[in-house]
């Protein structure tokens, strides 16, 4: 049976946006900028508002692990990696909810996906797959094979080395 938890009234058209969500929690961009994100469990909670990117938020995804829960945040300026519980506690002690800067001016972010240990991340953006170390907060490679606009890319559940991607090209690789 599936219930309905909560219904949102969004400020602006997602259907080609990637939004996120995860077994704790959903996350929609907020007046292009910005994210909110509401507690799956919660619901009458008030939601987490995360603020950094300057440019409008093109992808989101959260990591495939429950502790910590990593949420990344992508626009044509930052890909960024939040501590979603290291966040709700930053604010409700006053303090601003802070993310890591882990990728920076990679253009239009279509698509991203975490491995299942969430040591790594690809974005796409373009003909060109990214895969970052959010710990090293670098690039581990770049991967450019396809023909045209990638449309996603996801990490092989048994084996972090696998990565598959799909493109305009009408490709797989």
């Amino acid at each position: 049976m599936i219930n309905e938890k909560l219904s949102l009234t969004c400020d602006l058209l997602l259907s080609h946006q990637q939004i996120a969500c995860c077994q704790s929690y959903s996350g929609i961009p907020h007046h292009g900028k910005n994210m909110l994100i509401y507690n799956n469990k919660e619901t009458q909670q008030k939601p987490l508002q995360l603020t950094g990117h300057h440019n409008e938020i093109s992808a989101m995804t959260f990591g495939k692990r429950n502790n910590p829960v990593f949420l990344c945040s992508a626009s044509s300026d930052y890909i960024i990696l939040w501590d979603i519980e290291a966040c709700q506690k930053r604010t409700e002690e006053g303090k601003p909810a802070v993310g890591i800067v882990i990728g920076t001016l990679l253009g239009n972010v279509v698509h991203l996906s975490f491995c299942f240990s969430d040591e790594r991340v690809a974005a796409c953006s373009g003909t060109t797959l990214y895969v970052f170390s959010p710990k090293r907060q670098e690039i581990i490679c770049t991967l450019k094979s396809h023909l045209g606009p990638l449309t996603s890319a996801e990490f092989c559940p048994w084996n972090a080395s696998i990565l598959v991607s799909t493109s305009e090209d009408r490709t797989f690789k």
